[in-house]
């Protein structure tokens, strides 16, 4: 009888351990389905809209600079047409993928919806935000897409630039 008492002694503290660390993960798993895509695994647009609130409290708080840039792929909706849907959404997972890798660490991405997404640039210039812009431009334009068939699917972007020099 001693030993099962033992035995229940050291076996409550883990199943509540075990059950704690259960609902902590699933708690992260939920935060961040709640802030990011679930097609392109970048920020969701609520996820970007409350990076870029706390970014933007931050920059004023330090009357810095900012940019931000709005992209549009373009002719996206002739891929969906000409391709089916499964090539566009293997076109915005690659799309996202080449835009995370051109910008700075220290800016925020995420998808607004649909073929749209937008950038935040902290503590930049006019002339360097419209540089990012223009090597995204680039990146995409020579970027290796491609349609489910393996075939080539040439992509380009528009993008829109706001810049705000200090932040008041």
């Amino acid at each position: 009888a001693a030993r099962l008492g033992v035995t229940m002694l050291i076996l409550g503290p883990l199943s509540v351990a075990g059950a704690h660390a259960a609902r902590s993960e699933l708690l992260s798993r939920m935060r961040y389905q709640a802030h990011h895509d679930s097609l392109t695994g970048v920020l969701s647009r609520n996820g970007f809209v409350q990076a870029s609130n706390l970014l933007l409290q931050r920059l004023a708080h330090e009357r810095g600079s900012l940019a931000v840039l709005m992209l549009d792929l373009d002719h996206f909706k002739r891929v969906n047409d000409s391709h089916g849907h499964a090539t566009g959404d293997l076109l915005l997972c690659e799309f996202s993928r080449t835009v995370v890798h051109t910008l700075r660490p220290q800016d925020v991405f995420g998808r607004i919806g649909g073929e749209e997404f937008a950038v935040v640039l902290p503590h930049i210039s006019a002339q360097d935000a419209a540089t990012i812009a223009e090597r995204l431009c680039l990146a995409v334009r020579s970027g290796t897409f491609q349609t489910l068939r393996n075939e080539p699917l040439p992509a380009t972007v528009s993008i829109g630039i706001v810049h705000v020099a200090q932040l008041s």
